[in-house]
């Protein structure tokens, strides 16, 4: 894709990276809110997406929020959060029609900078309060979400590893809130809540599209500097590594399913902003992040043991997670074989040309990522909050230079932690 480097430039109010690039017909705005995961306002946190889509104060109801998109030459706005690393971030996207090809000779973007700042940081509210009857209808949205997580026993099981290996650490909080927390939310504590998110909050800007970069910054700054008077200090905060116990954590839950969930977690001591990070990450890929992945072709197609597996690195957190659909009987032997694919890493056990795949996916993948905007914006922020000038240039770059002894390195930092197995109550 043809772009020029990311320019960021700082105002008073928050910190916007500008994007230009010939590829794209469309511009994309985006707001990041980034706070810490914090158990006592997180489940505050995980509605303010579902009130702030229900209206603003100038388009007070959904509706009007969708004909105002619609005399935007039919854009698009999307409002969502979730948890990275030790952060929850909220995200206000927004994707317009660019003026030069469309004619217009009022700026469109002006336009949608302004109602983007009405919906993002002038919410409808009355003597203080969101409106109770949305903020009842979004609660029992939340109450919905919680239950479809409870059905969907792999979403469950995750959660439960997480719960048992993460313990006392920040990364423990669930990104979607608290059922047990959504009866003492109102209207009132709810918008106290979301005034200190706007005080308080990191935010970062992100644009993306064909654009001058000085039009668009002033475009910013009228538009944008006044809805607080300063951006906090940053907070610099990063995952705090620990060491596994010197025995991996076992537990066995039952439920009434019939095939088991079986995850287990491994701490990495390794996160995006370390030297060897692109290293583990080609690991991750080899053990179980394609097809040709240790553990799929061993687990799954050798021995017939996993319904599905795979592997998952949190890039800004210092653990990986291997999930795997088995039958309860299974258990021990299934456990085993993925002990041997993780040992198997460690002892440099696989080919030049296993390297070279996984090695090549990843590029692939990053490059697919850079052809779409919003995965452009995603991998410009990994170096925000990863507290690192690692440019995705840089670390194409770095995954093509990893050799063998550098993924043996890495996976010999890999220790198991917990275990958590979902199991049938006829098995236990």
């Amino acid at each position: 894709m043809t772009r020029t480097v990311e320019q960021t430039v700082e105002h008073d109010s928050l910190k916007a990276h500008l994007i230009p690039s010939k590829t794209f017909k469309t511009i994309m705005i985006e707001f990041k809110f980034k706070t810490l995961l914090d158990r006592n306002t997180i489940t505050k946190r995980a509605l303010l997406p579902f009130v702030l889509k229900k209206g603003s104060k100038n388009y007070p109801e959904d509706t009007r929020i969708q004909e105002k998109l619609d005399d935007l030459y039919g854009a698009s706005l999307n409002i969502g959060g979730q948890k990275s690393g030790d952060y929850h971030v909220v995200t206000v996207n927004m994707e317009i029609a660019n003026d030069k090809f469309i004619g217009q000779a009022s700026s469109i973007v002006s336009e949608a900078l302004a109602f983007l700042k009405d919906v993002a940081f002038n919410p409808n509210v009355t003597d203080g309060s969101f409106d109770q009857t949305v903020v009842n209808q979004v609660k029992n949205t939340l109450r919905k979400h919680y239950q479809s997580i409870k059905d969907d026993k792999m979403s469950y099981a995750n959660l439960r590893l997480i719960d048992e290996m993460c313990e006392g650490e920040t990364y423990q909080v669930h990104s979607h809130g608290y059922e047990e927390d959504l009866d003492a939310i109102d209207g009132k504590n709810l918008y106290s809540y979301f005034k200190s998110m706007i005080d308080n909050d990191i935010i970062d800007l992100f644009v993306v599209g064909d654009f001058d970069v000085n039009d668009m910054s002033q475009l910013i700054k009228n538009e944008l500097d006044s809805f607080r008077p300063t951006q906090p200090a940053p907070f610099e905060q990063g995952c705090v590594k620990r060491s596994a116990p010197s025995e991996p954590r076992e537990v066995i839950e039952t439920d009434d399913i019939q095939q088991a969930k079986l995850h287990i977690g491994y701490r990495t001591h390794t996160t995006f902003n370390d030297s060897d990070f692109p290293a583990m990450l080609v690991c991750h890929v080899m053990i179980g992040a394609h097809p040709g992945s240790k553990l799929f072709v061993n687990v799954r197609e050798k021995h017939s043991l996993a319904y599905y597996v795979a592997s998952q690195l949190d890039i800004l957190s210092d653990k990986l997670f291997v999930f795997s659909g088995i039958a309860p009987t299974d258990y021990e032997k299934a456990r085993d074989i993925i002990a041997l694919q993780v040992a198997a890493m460690k002892d440099g056990a696989f080919t030049k040309a296993e390297l070279e795949e996984s090695k090549s996916m990843i590029i692939s993948q990053y490059r697919s990522a850079m052809d779409q905007a919003g995965g452009l914006i995603d991998l410009e922020y990994q170096q925000v909050l990863g507290h690192t000038e690692r440019t995705i240039e840089d670390l194409m770059a770095q995954v093509k230079a990893v050799t063998s002894e550098d993924v043996i390195k890495s996976a010999n930092k890999l220790e198991e932690d917990t275990i958590y197995l979902l199991t049938s109550k006829e098995a236990n």
